[in-house]
C-alpha cells in the first residue's frame, strides 16, 4: 500500500511539473483533454500504477494547478478593485482577462488579448490601448 502512494504521489508531481509551463495552461480546462490523448498514445506510466491510478493522479494534479490558478486570481481581484490608478474600463478589462486561462497565458507571454466590448471612449482593451499609445515600451510578444 505504501508503495502505491508512493507511486501515486511521484506520478502527480510528474503531472504538476508537466503543468507548469505558461504554454500549458490550457491544459487546465479539463483533465480529459490531456488523458484522452495520453490514452490515444498508449501511455504507461513509469511508476507501474495502473491505468485508473494514474489517470486520477492526473487529474488531482490539474485540480490542483486549476486550484494554485483560481487562489492567485482571488488574490488579484481585490488589488484591482482597490488600485486607484486604474479607471472602471480598466478594471472591468483586468476582471475580464481573469476570466479565462487562455487570456491570462497570453497576457503573461506579452500577448495582449482583445475583448469583444469597448470602453467608453470606443477603445479595445486599455493594455493593447496603452500599448499602442506607448509604441515599443511594452515588449513585443514572443510569438503571435
Amino acid at each position: 500500500m505504501v508503495g502505491v502512494a508512493k507511486a501515486n504521489a511521484a506520478e502527480q508531481d510528474h503531472w504538476l511539473q508537466y503543468l507548469a509551463p505558461l504554454g500549458r495552461v490550457g491544459l487546465l480546462q479539463s483533465h480529459r483533454i490531456l488523458r484522452d490523448e495520453l490514452v490515444a498514445r498508449g501511455y504507461a506510466n513509469a511508476e507501474g500504477l495502473q491505468a485508473r491510478q494514474w489517470k486520477c493522479a492526473l487529474k488531482d494534479a490539474i485540480e490542483t494547478a486549476d486550484k494554485n490558478w483560481k487562489a492567485l486570481f482571488a488574490e488579484l481581484a481585490p488589488l484591482v478593485f482597490a488600485n486607484s490608478n486604474l479607471d472602471d474600463d480598466q478594471k472591468h478589462s483586468c476582471f475580464w482577462m481573469m476570466k479565462d486561462y487562455s487570456r491570462m497565458q497570453r497576457l503573461l507571454q506579452y500577448g495582449y488579448p482583445e475583448p469583444d466590448f469597448k470602453d467608453k471612449d470606443g477603445n479595445g482593451m486599455f493594455l493593447g490601448h496603452k500599448r499602442r499609445k506607448q509604441g515599443r515600451q511594452l515588449p513585443e510578444p514572443d510569438h503571435p
